[in-house]
């Protein structure tokens, strides 16, 4: 049973006349600003909802509507994955580097007084958080749709039983898995190459590493830090040549597009 209470009903009042105050406080460009994107929200939400909503029919009408949710669920299972893994990974790169910060300073002007304002460093850490939600979502969202089913079937799609003659490995290799891998380690040295960037300009912001004396000067924690940036990046591009015999075997680099020519064969794929 639902009993009405006084200091209820003026709470609610209260936080009803505080957000028609807000509304009434934008005037202008803010007012217009703020339909234009209610407006812009909605029509994308909308777009989003009719096109769910007649694939939903299309395959409900096939008897195939599990296979449609499977499919929408690894896909943005798969760029949830990707923008967790990238936010996770600039941030932690990004904390080693706010460790290195001292004491955060803003300096003020009031006429002839100038005063010094210390920040906290927790305020480095917010950013850096956000900074890294970001880019993640930025990387998750390119991330595409194909991606998701390409990686269920990789995981899931049985031999065929039909085997290549160099490396012996079956064709599904081939078809599913290793275009897989190939995108995976693009995008991660995509990240390495960012991180390792972002990195190097907060040093060089904070004065951790610098030019001094004829020579690069940089303290312990920005050597060990960026060389093992640098080893990683080092490591995923052995493994893109280690990739790329396979990837050799499969569309060969003769004069014929698409074929696995003699040179590849007897000099091209031993090098690699």
């Amino acid at each position: 049973m639902w009993i009405w209470s006084p200091p209820l009903t003026s709470a609610l009042a209260r936080s009803l006349r505080s957000s028609f105050g807000r509304l009434r406080s934008l005037r202008g460009g803010k007012l217009a600003i703020t339909i234009a994107a209610v407006l812009g929200f909605l029509l994308v939400a909308l777009r989003v909802l009719v096109s769910l909503h007649v694939n939903v029919l299309w395959f409900r009408s096939i008897g195939y509507e599990d296979l449609l949710w499977r499919r929408i669920g690894w896909a943005w299972g798969m760029r949830f994955l990707v923008a967790a893994v990238v936010a996770v990974v600039l941030f932690l790169n990004l904390r080693l580097v706010v460790h290195t910060l001292g004491s955060i300073q803003i300096k003020r002007r009031f006429g002839d007084l100038e005063i010094a304002e210390q920040l906290p460093r927790s305020y480095a850490l917010w950013g850096a958080a956000a900074l890294s939600g970001v880019m993640g979502l930025w990387f998750g969202g390119s991330v595409v749709g194909s991606v998701g089913i390409n990686t269920l079937l990789a995981l899931t799609a049985p031999a065929w039983g039909v085997r290549d003659p160099v490396f012996a490995l079956d064709l599904t290799f081939y078809v599913f898995q290793l275009p897989l891998l190939r995108a995976g380690l693009l995008l991660a040295l995509l990240l390495v190459f960012m991180v390792f960037t972002v990195s190097l300009g907060g040093y060089a912001a904070i004065g951790a590493l610098r030019w001094g004396r004829g020579s690069l000067v940089m303290t312990d924690l920005p050597r060990v830090h960026l060389g093992s940036l640098v080893a990683a990046f080092l490591a995923l591009v052995a493994a893109r040549f280690w990739l790329g015999r396979y990837l050799l075997l499969l569309n060969g680099t003769s004069e014929v597009q698409g074929i696995f020519g003699y040179a590849d064969a007897e000099a091209r794929l031993p090098a690699l």
